[in-house]
């Protein structure tokens, strides 16, 4: 038999003559139907008037309830002879090939029904593992080890997907590599390789059986890739069963639990029954309100139904029997289906918060008016590079995050600004991040290092830029006028102070004392260094008769100087030409 690569129902069945190796009859099938096929040659082989093998396509559904075309062979003779040796019975056949269940290849069974293969496919899936789970372990180190279960949480990094038909053979697609991402568990391998089968649906529910009554029915639910399915035994409400009969025959209502109570419900692999997943229930009784005491348990006994659900004869409620006294059977008849799931770990980042300290000494320090600067360092640099500035005496960059091991340098500085009165610190900070792993699946820690050079650092550990307000230094002079012959009057003479490019700066007047007062001059941290000046008296253009003025003029030297980040000012005198004013009488 063969058929197209795809998911029709279309067969070609082809007698082949087993000496010749040549095809003798051919049938082309395309649904339900009956046919012959061989009624010619096969009379001769059986000696008979008609020998022939007789083919029946009929709709049938698997044990997954999904409906399927099944084809299955039988032989028949019209020879009485022939069918008294029973030539027409049922007859063996060696089973070669078998789409739903390989164990049966090489089996001797009788009259072998075949399912019409499909085109299926199969996925292999690449998950990031779910970090809550209870089998999670961030310690583990080999990753051929099966420890791992599947919550149902795990994100999806990728898939991979072959085609085939059904029973075709298949090599799944091997491990990946992902970037960010470590290999933590690999696939079963006995998942690996295999034949395609169709992929279970999870969620699937279906309608399996019920007793004859219709008063107790099996209901499964797919729930996993492979085919694990729950079982579920419900028998009906103590006050329904007078609706039994109605129940029973609504095909519509075979997934409808509402008049019903759960009895038991089991979790199977494919392929296992109760008794070899739950050794423990092996002749639990169950209680159902309503019903006689013993109407269900677990059977232990019952001639290799072992953990099934047995339904008492006594399951008879208000005279009518829910319960025929057989066994209900409690197993999974799904074969598994090979899935194929790698489990990746994104490895924890690491996260560093870069941190310094600034100081002002000389003033309040404002938050917000310094400013510093990290670069990353290396011949091999991702060019980070932040500027912040300072805010509650704290300097705080944004963080770095870290994805992979390794050793990364930085440097932190303070930008110099423009405020002359500011000593700003040249101090540099090298900030090392040494980045390892400190478990099995990667998750990073971080070691991080300060080293401080230049500028004002205190030690090789200092964390703390200290800038200076240089607070202006003030220079005062203060000059005498005396006047010989009369009373001195306030504010008569005037006097000028000059800098040394002869550009008048001030003019003052003297009081009633004689005292000559000129304003303080300031001096900034970028006036280190000598300044010079001239005071000299203002002689008017009308000057008074009899009065002689004094033409001195007194040399001012102001020096400034800097002791660490303090101003000092000193002044220096020299007088020329110094004459008192003089009123002569005639």
């Amino acid at each position: 038999m063969s058929k197209p690569y795809d998911n029709s129902d279309n067969v070609t069945v082809e007698l082949v003559d087993g000496k010749t190796n040549q095809t003798v009859e051919t049938k082309e099938i395309t649904g339900p139907t009956t046919f012959t096929l061989g009624q010619e040659i096969l009379t001769n082989v059986a000696k008979s008037e008609v020998a022939y093998m007789k083919f029946t396509v009929t709709a049938e559904k698997d044990s997954a309830n999904n409906k399927r075309t099944a084809i299955r062979a039988t032989w028949g003779v019209d020879n009485k002879e022939a069918a008294a040796k029973n030539f027409d019975g049922p007859r063996s056949a060696l089973q070669l090939f078998d789409v739903v269940n390989s164990a049966n290849e090489g089996t001797t069974i009788t009259d072998p029904q075949y399912y019409v293969p499909r085109r299926v496919s199969q996925k292999t899936n690449y998950l990031v593992v779910d970090k809550t789970a209870s089998t999670y372990s961030a310690d583990r180190t080999d990753a051929d080890i099966q420890t791992y279960k599947k919550t149902g949480k795990e994100e999806v990094l990728g898939t991979f997907t072959i085609e085939g038909m059904e029973g075709q053979l298949f090599t799944a697609s091997n491990a990946r590599e992902f970037a960010g991402y470590k290999l933590y568990q690999t696939a079963n391998a006995n998942d690996k390789s295999g034949e395609l089968r169709m992929p279970n649906v999870v969620g699937t529910r279906f309608f399996d059986v019920q007793t004859g009554t219709g008063g107790v029915k099996r209901i499964k639910e797919i729930v996993a890739e492979d085919g694990t399915t729950k079982v579920e035994i419900w028998t009906i409400k103590a006050d329904k069963v007078s609706e039994l009969a109605t129940i029973k025959n609504d095909t519509s209502r075979q997934l409808d639990t509402s008049n019903f109570v759960k009895v038991y419900e089991v979790t199977l692999p494919p392929g296992k029954d109760n008794a070899a997943v739950n050794p423990d229930s092996l002749g639990q009784k169950i209680q159902i309100n309503g019903y006689p005491e013993g109407s269900f348990y677990i059977v232990d006994t019952p001639g290799g139904a072992l953990g099934n659900l047995h339904a008492s004869n006594k399951a008879i409620v208000d005279g009518i029997v829910v319960a025929t006294g057989s066994n209900i059977r409690l197993q999974n008849d799904l074969v598994k289906t090979p899935v194929v799931e790698y489990f990746y770990v994104k490895p924890e980042p690491v996260k560093v918060t870069p941190k310094v300290e600034k100081l002002l000494s000389g003033r309040t320090l404002v938050d917000g008016e310094f400013s510093f600067k990290l670069k990353e360092q290396g011949a091999v640099t991702t060019n980070a590079e932040e500027i912040v500035t300072n805010k509650n005496g704290k300097v705080t960059f944004g963080d770095l995050n870290f994805t992979k091991a390794g050793v990364y340098t930085y440097k932190i500085t303070e930008i110099a600004g423009t405020d002359r009165d500011i000593d700003y610190d040249g101090m540099e900070i090298t900030m090392t991040v040494t980045i390892t792993e400190k478990n099995a699946v990667g998750d990073l820690q971080a070691d991080v290092r300060y080293v401080a050079t230049g500028g004002e650092v205190t030690d090789a550990n200092d964390k703390i830029f200290n800038n200076y307000y240089v607070a202006p230094v003030t220079a005062q002079f203060d000059f005498s006028k005396a006047l010989s012959g009369r009373t001195l009057k306030d504010g008569e003479f005037s006097f000028v102070l000059k800098d040394s490019n002869g550009t008048v700066l001030q003019t003052k007047k003297n009081d009633a004392q004689g005292k000559v007062s000129f304003d303080a001059l300031s001096f900034t941290n970028t006036q280190v260094g000598t300044h010079k000046y001239t005071v000299e008296e203002v002689i008017p253009s009308e000057k008074e008769v009899g009065m002689t003025y004094d033409t001195m003029k007194a040399e001012v030297t102001v020096t400034v100087t800097k002791s660490g980040h303090t101003l000092t000012a000193v002044n220096t005198y020299f007088l020329r030409n110094r004459r008192n004013a003089h009123l002569h009488r005639s």
